[in-house]
């Protein structure tokens, strides 16, 4: 797994930084110095291998998730 942070320079070329799953903090201060220098869209990404199950919740019927675990999320004002 890899970090990889994005940016766009003024021109609109992008550029990406790719860092190893352990150099956290450096592709972090890298989002900062690319926005600190005039790049827009900084984004930061990475494919999460320890993930467990899908990204979000695509469904839910009658209070249960697709694999049949309860989903009792609520918003609260």
């Amino acid at each position: 797994m890899s970090i990889v942070v994005y940016g766009l320079l003024v021109s609109g070329k992008p550029v990406a930084h790719e860092f190893e799953q352990n150099q956290l903090k450096n592709a972090l201060d890298c989002c900062e110095n690319m926005r600190n220098n005039g790049f827009t869209h900084v984004v930061m990404s990475c494919n999460y291998d320890g993930q467990v199950g899908k990204d979000g919740v695509d469904s839910v019927k009658d209070g249960k998730l697709p694999d049949g675990t309860d989903y009792d999320w609520r918003k609260r004002r």
